[in-house]
């Protein structure tokens, strides 16, 4: 059980560079009046983020072989794209774009990755709960980086922000 409690950390450890190194604010759009759907989506994601700390503490690795080898390859994968994204951001000069911008021709990699890892782990931890969780966590935090993406772009274009779709 303690090596499937790295399953989440491996993934949200570099959002603690955020904290000691947060974009520059010349990246940085202005603050927005968030919409109901946007809190309620937001909040989703929030708490499906907690289930994804808190599921693999009460689950087991499974590597059987087949489908779970190549889970934990495509996790591997994905893990790799999102600290790619985050190695970007830093040696960018944390350009907060950065963050929301296409890798290659991968829309949202920063949103997609964590997606594709924490289904990988769904199938490596033999958990229906994970596999829910990561459905719902993936669907908002695709979301609502798009929509942050969209608003950036605005931004950039002196148009109006999109927050309500």
């Amino acid at each position: 059980m303690i090596y499937s409690a790295l399953i989440p950390l491996l993934i949200f450890l570099p959002n603690v560079v955020l904290i000691f190194a947060p974009p520059i604010k010349d990246s940085l759009p202005e603050k927005i009046n968030k919409t109901a759907s946007y809190i309620l989506f937001e909040t989703i994601e929030w708490i499906s983020r907690l289930f994804i700390l808190v599921i693999p503490f009460f689950s087991k690795i499974y590597l059987g072989g087949g489908i779970e080898n190549w889970c934990l390859a495509i996790m591997f994968i994905a893990m790799g794209l999102y600290y790619l994204v985050w190695a970007r951001y830093m040696f960018g000069g944390r350009d907060y774009r950065l963050l929301y911008s296409n890798l290659w021709k991968i829309p949202l990699p920063l949103a997609l990755s964590p997606f594709i890892y924490f289904l990988g782990a769904s199938f490596i931890l033999h958990s229906m709960p994970m596999l829910l969780t990561a459905i719902t966590f993936g669907a908002t935090h695709i979301h609502i980086s798009r929509l942050e993406r969209d608003r950036l772009l605005c931004a950039s274009q002196n148009c109006t922000s999109l927050t309500s779709s």
